[in-house]
């Protein structure tokens, strides 16, 4: 998994162990998961992301639905908000 680098050192490690925690129960445990924390300006894959992750932002916060659309019935399986 790779994540933006936008966190202090404790930050990440809290980070890291809210998502260990919560995957515990979800992926088999024979799975080994990696969390790594790059700069976004260094990785195109983080910047797609970013941009498909704003408009799902924007879709709850400004209540537009434009760029959400564009991916909506194609890339968008299920959508269920965690943390409110």
């Amino acid at each position: 998994m790779i994540i933006d680098k936008s966190k202090s050192k404790p930050e990440i490690r809290e980070f890291n162990d809210y998502i260990f925690k919560n995957l515990r129960d979800r992926v088999n445990p024979k799975i080994q998961v990696n969390i790594n924390h790059l700069d976004s300006k260094l990785v195109h894959e983080l910047q797609a992301i970013d941009m498909f992750a704003w408009g799902i932002f924007w879709k709850h916060e400004k209540r537009d639905i434009k760029w959400y659309k564009l991916f909506q019935a194609r890339k968008i399986k299920f959508e269920k908000v965690y943390l409110s």
